[in-house]
């Protein structure tokens, strides 16, 4: 997966996010994931 933000963000373990991937055959797609750190 390909984060291409720069800005910090906050989040808490355990929190939900969303997430999406560049590599060919997931352009578009998004998946919901538990952040661990």
């Amino acid at each position: 997966m390909i984060h291409k933000e720069k800005e910090e963000k906050n989040f808490s373990k355990g929190s939900l996010v969303e997430v999406s991937s560049d590599e060919d055959g997931f352009e578009g797609a998004w998946f919901t994931e538990l952040f661990l750190r």
